[in-house]
This record gives C-alpha cells, sequence and structure tokens, in this order.
C-alpha cells in the first residue's frame, strides 16, 4: 500500500481552473481597491488635493501675451510683480492682475 501525506492545501479533489482564476482575481481586485483607498485617505489628510494645486502664469507665458499684444505695458507690468511676488515669498496674490478679479471669482 502507498501512504499519502495529508496537506492542508489539497481536498482530495482538485478545484477547477476557472474558480482558482476566480480567487486570484478577486484577491488582486481586492489589493488594488485597498491600495486606492490609502491613497485617498492619504491625501486627504496631508491636504494634497489636485484641485488646490493651480498652474498659474510663467514669466515666459507673459512675455508672449505681452509680445502678442494681449497684455498693456501695464497689465504686464502688474502680472510681472504678481509672478515675482508670489515666487518670492511663497504666496498667491489675492487678486488676478489681469482682470482685477478677486481670485477665484469669474469677472464680472
Amino acid at each position: 500500500m502507498h501512504a499519502s501525506i495529508a496537506s492542508p492545501f489539497t481536498t482530495g479533489a482538485q478545484a477547477p481552473a476557472g474558480s482558482v482564476m476566480m480567487w486570484i482575481a478577486a484577491l488582486l481586485l481586492s489589493v488594488v481597491a485597498g491600495a486606492a483607498a490609502l491613497f485617498w485617505i492619504r491625501r486627504r489628510l496631508l491636504g494634497e488635493d489636485p484641485a488646490d494645486r493651480s498652474t498659474g502664469l510663467t514669466l515666459q507665458d507673459l512675455r508672449e501675451m505681452h509680445q502678442r499684444g494681449t497684455l498693456t505695458d501695464e497689465e504686464f507690468a502688474a502680472a510681472k510683480r504678481a509672478v515675482l511676488g508670489a515666487s518670492a515669498d511663497g504666496s498667491t496674490p489675492s487678486r488676478n492682475p489681469i482682470t482685477g478679479t478677486e481670485r477665484g471669482r469669474p469677472p464680472r
């Protein structure tokens, strides 16, 4: 007679390949969902909201707008001061130098 060693991973019957693939897919899906939840929670706790980030205008953008005639000399000077001031102290001016409106409000 042949003695068999019992294994905790086998039940004596073979599991169908479709069932194994379903469990692998479920495991992968739960790992991805867990990672997404962790990233979301981390972003919320640290205050890193992509909507808070604004790309803004660079000095090069302002120069090009001034050369095209989109900005007057006064508007260019005010916008340049705002960009250089914002980069020096890390803050954002409360008024848009081009439209003269407060940030976040549409022009009237």
